[in-house]
């Protein structure tokens, strides 16, 4: 019995480092652009003004100011990736974490949001 409780705390250890562990990571453009080849959920936390003056296209808005912010983003299945992005990235790091905190595995936050992306050429959609 002295033998058989370590070896089942060794084993039990072992295995907890191969549970996939939730994570935030903000990412580039071409980061981005390649997640969303792979058909990732995308979220503009920006206020509807900001969204109507040109967006990433496919992006949903949903306003990190929004009272609703939390029961809108519930939607989204926790267990697949999301990408998020504001106007400089401050905000959508902001929401990233609040993601992390209701759930959401896998969250992405685009450094310096919409500017960044139009910075590098990208297309926005008005």
């Amino acid at each position: 019995m002295k033998i058989v409780l370590p070896a089942i705390t060794v084993i039990l250890i072992s295995f907890s480092g191969c549970v996939a562990q939730p994570f935030i990571k903000n990412i580039q453009v071409e980061e981005m652009q390649k997640l969303m080849n792979e058909k990732i959920a995308v979220i503009d936390v920006r206020t509807p003004q900001e969204f109507t003056i040109g967006s990433i296209s496919g992006a949903e808005n949903i306003d990190w100011y929004d009272p609703e912010f939390e029961t809108k983003v519930k939607k989204y299945d926790p267990g697949k990736p999301i990408a998020l992005y504001c106007r400089s990235g401050n905000r959508s790091g902001s929401a990233a974490n609040k993601l992390q905190q209701m759930g959401f595995s896998k969250v992405y936050s685009l450094n310096g949001g919409i500017n960044a992306w139009k910075a590098s050429g990208m297309k926005v959609t008005k």
